[in-house]
């Protein structure tokens, strides 16, 4: 147990008393994570504790972390080992609205990465880096928690990422950005070290049995297979965004075109509608196909990071 006031971050087993803690976990991650499209059930979350425990995951790992003080649930990190890149990814990450901004969600972070790196090292390998998923600040217009993963170390992987469809009729979400933090430091990554986790994470985390077959792996796979590309400063994103919003309101005040159009298109390119990305878009959305299928077979939603579509919360 941690002294009064300090935080201890545990992971979580099957055990009986540590499925207590994921219950008492599970209202604050909702708060966090409101949407069914987006969180886990409760159930699934239990499920992928006993498969860990098993051999379902193979070199693969799993990780709850939640973080307690004064014996109350504050935080949590969820998210996953994949042998094959040798890379993590972060897929849930969230603290207490009234104890944001004390260093928890960096605490968190920085356990889930010792964690992951010791998964590798049982391999004989070195982690290569950690990704997380996020609402891509430049079609949303919010940045304030990519302001968090900038600060630990995580930039913008410069390929259009497109989520496949977790279900029947479900459509792909196409708001997202990867970011990556590399271990060790650096500012270049390899497309094929991309390719490598998004096979594990498609067939993984989504239960897609062949992610090379789907149109979103082989989208990226044309642009980034055989290739080194720089990764992104979000400062620099940050920069171009307000750019693109300041010569869009520019184009619409000299098109002439009647002032309530105009003024509904500035006030929704002020809250972030911006109808172009620099990087790429202009596809129509179009309704998923195939079998239903979700986070390891289960129903559950797509996995997000805190600054993704659950909102800043770190």
């Amino acid at each position: 147990m941690s002294s009064s006031g300090s935080p201890e971050i545990l992971e979580l087993t099957p055990s009986p008393a540590d499925l207590e803690i994921l219950r008492a976990m599970y209202p604050l991650y909702r708060a966090i994570f409101p949407s069914d499209e987006e969180a886990e059930t409760l159930e699934n979350l239990e499920r992928y504790l006993t498969l860990k425990a098993g051999d379902y995951y193979g070199d693969n790992s799993y990780h709850v972390l939640v973080m307690r003080m004064e014996g109350r649930v504050v935080g949590f990190a969820i998210g996953d080992y994949y042998a094959d890149p040798s890379v993590g990814v972060i897929e849930f990450l969230g603290v207490e609205e009234g104890r944001r901004g004390r260093g928890l969600g960096s605490a968190l972070e920085e356990e889930f990465v010792r964690r992951v790196s010791a998964d590798a090292a049982a391999l004989g390998k070195e982690l290569r880096g950690i990704f997380i998923e996020v609402e891509d600040p430049e079609i949303v217009g919010k940045w304030g928690s990519v302001g968090f993963w900038r600060r630990r170390g995580y930039m913008f992987v410069p390929v259009r990422y497109v989520q496949p469809p977790l279900s029947q009729g479900k459509r792909r979400a196409k708001d997202l950005r990867l970011m990556f933090r590399p271990v060790p430091r650096s500012t270049v990554m390899e497309g094929d070290l991309l390719l490598a986790f998004l096979r594990s994470y498609f067939h993984y985390a989504m239960s897609i049995e062949d992610p090379t077959s789907t149109e979103e792996y082989r989208r990226v796979a044309r642009r980034a297979g055989g290739r080194a590309f720089t990764l992104e400063d979000p400062g620099s994103s940050l920069i171009r965004s307000f750019s693109l919003r300041i010569f869009f309101t520019v184009d619409l005040l000299s098109s002439g075109r009647p002032e309530p159009e105009v003024r509904s298109a500035i006030l929704g390119n002020l809250r972030g509608r911006v109808p172009y990305v620099s990087y790429g878009g202009g596809e129509r959305e179009e309704a998923g196909g195939g079998g239903a299928r979700g986070r390891r077979g289960g129903s559950g939603g797509r996995g997000r990071a805190a600054g993704g579509r659950g909102g800043a919360a770190i």
